[in-house]
């Protein structure tokens, strides 16, 4: 394996688009980036419906356009090491999160809701249809992620020329931008650094599992996993 590449990667394949594998065009890059700033600023907005929309769709068509359609750039096949994988970092996500959120409500006052990873989700309709609404929501977190990273490593790349550091700038700026997008404004600055941290710095598991596999199912996954756990209805 190159020297451009960590250890820990994967032998045989790379991200895909940073360094023309393949090609996009300059539109392409225009619409990525003009895919992650609006979901940015719009994500806290659910009024009027059609913002919501927005939203919720405008990952995916956005990806579907860069990708031409060849969605195997970026879903890949699982294997049983991926299941396997996906056990561990799932496990490894859920008590780095409930470390970092303990050690953050003893420095910040947090709201009750805040302070704790088990706060159970929509009891008022049934359990499943919320853990089906949550599956098709996470699949816009996660090319959402996916979005924010490629675009970082492409940059970074480009003005460097240095593989390993596009990979570890784009890992950070990925983290803390998706703890940051789930700041509402609500709690001021405490709030917004408990987002980035426990939230953003604590999505490091699905970031790794991204880097390691290339495959964005992987990290939906364990996104996924860990959302119904910390939502069980008997917490």
């Amino acid at each position: 394996m190159s020297d451009s590449f960590f250890k820990f990667e994967r032998e045989g394949i790379d991200f895909p688009f940073y360094n023309s594998n393949p090609k996009l065009n300059k539109l392409d890059w225009i619409l990525l980036l003009i895919s992650v700033l609006v979901i940015s600023f719009l994500y806290s907005i659910t009024d009027p419906p059609l913002i919501y929309w927005i939203v919720y769709l405008l990952p995916m068509v956005t990806i579907l356009i860069i990708c031409r359609f060849k969605l195997s750039l970026i879903f890949k096949k699982l294997t049983k090491k991926d299941i396997a994988l996906m056990v561990v970092l799932t496990i490894w996500s859920i008590s780095t999160s409930i470390i970092l959120y303990d050690l953050l409500s003893l420095c910040i006052n947090l709201p009750p809701e805040e302070s704790s990873l088990f706060v159970p989700f929509g009891l008022s309709t049934p359990y499943l249809l919320e853990t089906l609404r949550l599956a098709i929501d996470l699949i816009n977190e996660e090319l959402f992620k996916f979005s924010i990273f490629i675009l970082v490593l492409a940059l970074v790349y480009k003005l460097s020329g240095n593989r390993k550091m596009g990979v570890v700038c784009a890992a950070f700026v990925t983290m803390v931008i998706f703890g940051a997008w789930h700041f509402t404004g609500d709690g001021g600055l405490m709030k917004l650094i408990s987002d980035i941290i426990g939230r953003g710095l604590g999505s490091i598991c699905e970031v790794y599992s991204y880097v390691k596999t290339k495959n964005v199912l992987i990290s939906y996954f364990i996104h996924l996993f860990f959302d119904i756990y910390c939502d069980l209805p008997f917490f």
